[in-house]
Formats: structure tokens, sequence, C-alpha cells
């Protein structure tokens, strides 16, 4: 899954829920595809005839594994959207509500989980029979805080974490029937992404606090910080919490990351994009190195600057990469070593990109209005 949460995010996780359906004729946001790897694009928002979804601000994207044809949308204002012609047409599939992310059972892709909110209330809702009829899986207490990240485990899809702005990381075993909280680490955990290689190595991306990282190669040891030892006695035996800032370059300013990608095919490789640069670690956070980017890079940018909100890599070839930044889409043939640009006419950003799985020429962006 396809990371996209900014700073101006937060302002959203604590705010209010306010209903209600944005769908207008025109707009400067809603979804665009290229067919071309990213050379052209072209709005696909139609609904139906005057009606279409180019002024609903995109959260979540997300392909069937199965069908490519079928694509769900996550916004902030309208629920669920689906396509089943890749992307020709869409209709809605929930009432109006805030939808954060959408994960989908590689196994069995009439099993649907999505993040919402609905009357001030954070949920995970599944749904069996692609998007026809949905169950509340999880409901947080009033006032207890929005769930604002979700994956599924690809090894074994029967487990799906969950992470909401308390800083708890939940878990379950069996689809969602039972959850338990296995770690409560103080700050909000916007993104979570499983390691190619083991996906029982967990990064988590937090607000103010950027990557850490759940290691299950082995308990605490007396040679640890009392945080990790403390964090050691609410997470599954044998678990661990491991900052993975301290390697940064020294101006990245790792607490200001917007966007967290682990690589879909390569073992111990995850990319973080901070309000000013790209950088990459291949072995599992332990070291991180700057990709060059056009927009700037930590030695001329600072943590005012727009920076990444999306990231993705080609999963046939992961020196193909792709950010979103406001008004502009950048694409990478040579993993950061030169860079093409297409810009949109608007101050919105790119806030997520979608990849269809084995043919990365075609792409679906979602564009959001920052407010």
């Amino acid at each position: 899954m396809i990371q996209k949460i900014s700073p101006i995010f937060l302002y959203l996780l604590f705010a209010l829920f306010i209903s209600g359906c944005s769908l207008s004729s025109s707009g400067s946001a809603g979804v665009f595809k290229s067919t071309n790897a990213g050379q052209t694009f072209e709005a696909v928002n139609t609904i139906e005839e005057k009606k279409n979804i180019s002024s609903v601000n995109v959260l979540a994207i997300t392909i069937d594994p199965k069908d490519f044809q079928r694509i769900y949308l996550g916004t902030e204002e309208s629920g669920i959207f689906v396509s089943e012609n890749s992307g020709q047409n869409w209709r809605q599939l929930t009432p109006a509500e805030k939808v954060y992310d959408i994960v989908i059972d590689p196994r069995d892709t009439s099993t649907i989980y999505a993040l919402s909110v609905f009357h001030s209330r954070g949920k995970i809702i599944k749904s069996m029979d692609r998007g026809q009829t949905w169950v509340d899986l999880f409901v947080e207490p009033q006032g207890g805080g929005y769930l604002t990240s979700l994956a599924v485990d690809s090894f074994n899809p029967d487990i799906l974490y969950a992470g909401n702005t308390r800083g708890i990381l939940y878990k379950t075993v069996n689809q969602g029937q039972e959850w338990s909280n296995i770690a409560q680490i103080q700050e909000p955990i916007l993104a979570i992404e499983m390691d190619a290689g083991d996906t029982r190595n967990i990064y988590l991306m937090l607000f103010n606090k950027g990557v850490y990282k759940i290691d299950h190669s082995g308990a605490v040891s007396e040679d640890d910080d009392d945080q990790e030892r403390q964090n050691q006695n609410q997470l599954d035996q044998g678990l661990k919490i491991i900052s993975l800032n301290e390697q940064f370059p020294d101006q990245s300013q790792p607490q200001s990351i917007q966007a967290l990608l682990a690589d879909p095919k390569k073992k111990d490789t995850v990319y973080a994009a901070t309000s000013v640069g790209l950088f990459i670690s291949q072995n599992s956070g332990q070291d991180w190195r700057e990709i060059p980017i056009l927009i700037g890079s930590s030695q001329d940018q600072n943590e005012n600057s727009s920076g990444i909100h999306s990231l993705a890599v080609a999963g046939r070839d992961s020196r193909i990469i792709f950010f979103g930044a406001r008004g502009t889409f950048y694409r990478s043939f040579d993993h950061g070593q030169s860079w093409q640009a297409a810009e949109f006419q608007t101050s919105n950003t790119v806030s997520v990109i979608a990849l269809e799985p084995g043919n990365e020429d075609i792409i679906y962006l979602g564009i959001r209005k920052l407010k």
C-alpha cells in the first residue's frame, strides 16, 4: 500500500467530522490516469453525465490485485468509490464519510477493509462482497482518537495492523474478528509498511517522531534504552521498538517525514520522504542516504517546504521511482540520478500514487486540496 499523509493531515485527524458529498462538474482534485508511465495524464472522474468526482479530495487508491480494472477510492468527504472499468466511470459504495485507507485480502479480493470516520468515531469496516455491504470490525471509543493507518500482511492475510492518533498499534490474527493492543508509542501512527523480505518486520511513520521499526529478531537487551525496555512489555514476545532516525543526514529532520514506503520486492529496503528530501535505507533503517530530487535537497530546503506527499516504486524494477508534490508529479528511471516532471494546473497536491500491478506504465494519481 502506497502511503500519502502530510502534516496538514494531522489537522484533519483531530478536527470534527463533517459529512457531505462533494460531487460536481468541475474541480481540481479527483483522479488522473497515465497509460505511458507518467509522460501524460488525463482526468478520469466521470460518474455519469453532468456528475463527477473532480472536486473530491482523494486519500487512498487501491487496485484489486486480481482484477486490475477494479479500483477503489477513499475520499476525505464522500466515502468510498469504485470503478469497474479502469477509471472510466465511478460509483459510490458508502455514504458520505471520511475514508483514510483501503486494503484488500490478496487471497480473496472480495474481502476489503477500510479505515473510516463516522460521527467523529474512528472505525475499521469490512466488506466480503466487494464493497456492496459493510460491517464494523473495530470502533474507537467516543473521543478515543481516529484510526490513521492500516496494513494487511501479504504473507498471511489473516493478520492486519492498524494505528491510531494516540499511538496505539493494534493487531488481528483472524481477519478482524478480534484485536489486541501490541504497542503504545505515544505519537500518532500515520503509516504502516511491512518489509518485503519478512512481513514480521514493520516500519512505522510517527507524527513528529520520524521512522520506527517493530523488530521480531530478538528480545530487548540490557544495552537497549529505557524506552525500548518499557515497550518490550507491551509487545508480543520477542519484539522490540527501534528508532530509525539516528542515521539520517544531519539536516534531514526525520521528524518531518511525510511519506514512507517499503520496497515492494527488495528485502530490508525502505524509502522515507521528508519536507526537505527523499531518503533510502537498504539495511532496514540502520543507515540512510539521500536520493537527489528536482525540488531540492536537505542542503537547500527547510521545514516549510511543501516537499513530497506520495511515493511509489515499480515492482518489476525498483530503479523506477515516482513521487508527488504540490501540483507536480515526478518520475525517475535510474533510481534518482535524473528526473522528469509533469505539471498540473493546480496548487493541490498529489496525495497518492497507485501503480497497476505488473504494468507500471499505468499510473493513477489521487489529488487533494491542502487546507
